[in-house]
Parts: C-alpha cells; structure tokens; sequence
C-alpha cells in the first residue's frame, strides 16, 4: 500500500512537471522569418530568412542561414543566440573586398523580434537600416 501510494505520487509528480520541463526547453530559431528593411540606401524592401538551428556555429542555438532578397538573389551565412540577440551573418558574394550583412535581431521565447541591419565592405559600413521580422513561417 505504501508502495504504490509513493509510486503514484512519483507519477503525478513527474506529470505535473512534464509540461514546465518541456515549456523550458522549448526552443530554436529553425524556420523562414520575412524580414522587411527600411531606412537603408540599398536593401528596402522585403526579404526571407532561413535559419537551421543545429547548433553548429559554436552556440547552443546557432547554425546556418540563408537570405533571399529581390535585389542579391540567394545568400548564405551563419547565425548564432547570444545574450538574447540573434546574429546573423550573411556573406554579400561578388564583392571585391571582404563583404557581408550583419543583421541583430532581438528575441523572444524563440521568435525574432525587430532589430537592424549593417552592411560591411572592407571593414567599413556602407549602409544601414531598420529590420521589421514578420512570424515564422511567413514569406
């Protein structure tokens, strides 16, 4: 008797924290994200992100992303999750110097929030804007 009252007792338990376990570790930014830059001379308008949340770019939540614009066709890069902010990393192929987008998104329980976008040819910025992030899954 005293057995299977500590038994059920471990089982209500271990349910009761079945949904608070698995509410924690929910996670991941894998998924397309449209994103939508202003305020910037060469990129305003729409565009999709994809990101792979493998954890293959040194962080827990970090792996690779791609990003199709109108204006650059299809590039790819990394992202990583650090402090609560997404960095994204695009390489801008075609460039004559070292290029790339940097793109700092704020987060949210595993979704992109809005944030900004820089471009780097060289070591130096060339341009800048502001990042709207739509839901997952959109595009």
């Amino acid at each position: 008797m005293k057995s299977t009252l500590v038994f059920s007792i471990a089982v209500l338990t271990a349910l009761g924290l079945a949904p608070i376990a698995s509410a924690a570790t929910v996670s991941g930014f894998s998924g397309k994200w449209p994103l939508t830059v202003t305020d910037s001379k060469l990129d305003n308008g729409n565009h999709c992100l994809t990101l792979t949340d493998d954890g293959s770019a040194g962080w827990p939540h970090s792996g690779p992303a791609i990003i199709h614009s109108a204006r650059n066709g299809t590039l790819s890069g990394t992202f990583q999750f650090i402090d609560h902010i997404v960095l994204v990393s695009i390489d801008d192929e075609g460039q004559t110097q070292n290029a790339s987008s940097v793109y700092a998104l704020r987060t949210r329980n595993s979704n992109l929030g809005d944030g900004g976008l820089q471009e780097v040819n060289g070591g130096q910025t060339v341009d800048s804007g502001e990042v709207v992030v739509g839901p997952r899954g959109g595009s």
